[in-house]
C-alpha cells in the first residue's frame, strides 16, 4: 500500500481568512529530497523523502514524471454529503507558472 491518498494523506493546512476574496500565491518546491508547501511564502509543510525500504512501497512516487492538476473536489467518501445549494462554484486562477532548474 502506497502513502498519501484518501485518509492515509500526510499533509497539513493553513487556514486562509479571504482565500474566497484574494488572490494568493500557492507554491510547492520539488527536490530529489522533499517537498516544501507554501502559501505566500510562508511554508506550512514539508515532505522529506524517506531513506529507507519503504520508498519501494510507494512513499516517495516523485522520482517519476507527474502531472499538475488544478481541482475543486466537492464531496466523495472524506467530504461527505453535499448541499447542492452551494453551487455554481468556481475557482479563479490568475496564472501557473512551472520552473525546472537549468540543466535538468
Amino acid at each position: 500500500m502506497g502513502a498519501g491518498f484518501g485518509a492515509h494523506g500526510v499533509g497539513a493546512g493553513q487556514d486562509l481568512a479571504d482565500v474566497c476574496t484574494a488572490f494568493h500565491n500557492y507554491q510547492m518546491l520539488w527536490t530529489a529530497d522533499e517537498m516544501r508547501f507554501a502559501v505566500d511564502g510562508v511554508v506550512h509543510h514539508v515532505y522529506p523523502k524517506r531513506k529507507n525500504a519503504a520508498n519501494a512501497f510507494g512513499w516517495w512516487p516523485f522520482d517519476q514524471p507527474q502531472y499538475l492538476i488544478l481541482n475543486v473536489a466537492i464531496g466523495g467518501d472524506l467530504g461527505g454529503p453535499v448541499d447542492n445549494r452551494i453551487f455554481p462554484r468556481a475557482m479563479e486562477v490568475e496564472h501557473v507558472r512551472v520552473y525546472q532548474p537549468s540543466g535538468r
